[in-house]
Formats: structure tokens, sequence, C-alpha cells
């Protein structure tokens, strides 16, 4: 444990959190990750009733995906991209309707933490990451897909609860990771004092969380 004994919070703080360039960076790679599986979506429900949302959905994200990367200049960034991996991994689900639930619930809780993240950095760090974010559109379609797809099996809704209760603890672990706490360690193991900035982060992700399955009408 590193000891924040003369440490400041806002020190603490920039100690924890990836800067704002570094979430500028992790925004745009996961818009190209997001659109990616949106598009592989797109074929997977090609000749469902949905298909029409589920393409308008991908091609948001696509623009999305285009607009950060004229914003952002890339480069290799591996740990970046082990997140992003890693989030696909623990959520990846066992099929195309689990995989659309994840989708949806994963693009909005990156938006969520990178937004929070950002803000606790300060003003002109939210102002610089903010013009990457706003994907609600992309977040809109995705949940009528699933709600069209709920009334065509009235039984589909009580499968994906299940997995919307599942991926839940994955993505709070997950979203520890973005603030260096690994799997099985304790924020104060990391820093001292830590605990008071990573517990209200990822209380905040849960909650939206439970809002975004409240709204497609599944208990959280």
């Amino acid at each position: 444990m590193t000891s924040n004994a003369e440490t400041s919070p806002a020190e603490l703080y920039a100690a924890l959190v990836p800067s704002a360039e570094r979430l500028r960076r992790f925004a745009a790679r996961v818009l190209v990750s997001l659109h990616a599986e949106v598009v592989v979506l797109r074929e997977k429900y090609a000749s469902s009733p949905v298909a029409g949302t589920i393409g308008a959905a991908a091609e948001r994200f696509g623009r999305y995906a285009e607009t950060a990367r004229q914003a952002v200049q890339e480069g290799p960034e591996r740990e970046l991209d082990s997140l992003i991996a890693d989030l696909r991994g623990r959520t990846g689900g066992r099929t195309h309707h689990e995989q659309l639930l994840s989708v949806h619930l994963n693009a909005a809780i990156v938006e969520d933490a990178l937004r929070h993240l950002a803000a606790g950095h300060g003003e002109d760090a939210a102002a610089a990451v903010e013009p990457l974010l706003g994907w609600q559109e992309g977040h809109d379609l995705l949940r009528d897909a699933l709600k069209a797809l709920f009334e065509i099996d009235n039984r589909l809704d009580d499968r994906l609860a299940m997995w919307g209760r599942r991926i839940a603890g994955d993505q709070a672990v997950w979203a520890r990771r973005i603030v260096g706490v690994e799997p099985g360690r304790h924020a104060d193991e990391v820093r001292e004092g830590a605990d008071e900035i990573v517990e209200p982060y990822v209380a905040e992700l849960f909650a939206q969380h439970s809002r975004r399955m409240n709204a497609l009408e599944l208990a959280a």
C-alpha cells in the first residue's frame, strides 16, 4: 500500500485516475470496439424484426467512432486495449440476445465511468473528454431493439434480467480496474484513502445500471 499521509485529495485523485488525455484515448478505443460489436450484432439479427434498429445503432456508433478517431491521435495503448478486452471477456454472453444486452449495458457503464472520472479532474478535464461522449442516441436504439424483442418473446425479459444481474458484478470489478484496483484487492490496499474515491464512483455506476435495467423493465 502507498501511504498518502502528506498527499492532498487532488494529488491522490491524480495518482489513481487516468489523466484527461488518457480518458480521451480510452473513449476513442472503446468506441471503435463498440462499433465492431454492434456490427457483429447487425449480422446476427439480419433476419430479425429488429434488424433495422440494430443497423441504425451500428451506423450511429460508427459515427461516434469516426469522430473519436479524428479527435484523438491513435497510438499503441496495450493497457487500454487490455481493459476493453477484459470487459468484453467478462460480459460476452452465450447467446446473441445476451450479447445485445451486454453491449447496451457496457456502452453505458463505460460512458458513465469516463464522465465521472473526467469530472473529478475538474472542469477543464471534463470539457476535454465530453466531446467524445454523448452516446445517447446509440443507447436508445439498442434499448429499443431489446424492448421490441421482449414483445416478440415474452419469456426473454426474464432470462435477460438474470443475465443483467450477473454481469453487474463483473462490470463493478472492471470499473475498479480503471483506477488501478485489481480484482481481489481493496482500494485502500492500492493507496491509503483511495476507498473514499473508488467506492462512490462504483456506487454511482451501480445506480445507473439499476436505472437502465428498470428502463427495460428488468429487475436489476
